[in-house]
């Protein structure tokens, strides 16, 4: 991409894309930069983890290295996450 242009991302069901059957086991990381063509990855579907330090996007404009980190959630952490006290907290303040 050009350095005028930073990469996107975006998180897709299996039932918004129409490339393959959907599969309710499996979602799609979208990444976008003009003038490329979006680029697809197919992921596990549980859910992602967007707590500071586990979930980052980094764009080098002088390289032109786009860089994601992505981590899930648990089994536990998406089990409890709407419950109070179960649900594991963010850092301390």
């Amino acid at each position: 991409a050009s350095g005028q242009v930073e990469p996107r991302i975006r998180f897709m069901s299996a039932y918004e894309q129409k490339v393959e059957e959907p599969d309710k086991a499996f979602q799609y990381l979208l990444v976008a930069a003009e003038p490329y063509e979006t680029c697809a990855f197919k992921l596990q579907a549980r859910e992602i983890d967007r707590r500071e330090g586990q979930f980052w996007t980094w764009f080098d404009k002088d390289s032109r290295e786009f860089w994601i980190q992505v981590w899930f959630k648990t089994e536990r952490e998406e089990r409890y996450s709407g419950v109070p006290g179960l649900a594991p907290s963010g850092p301390k303040r």
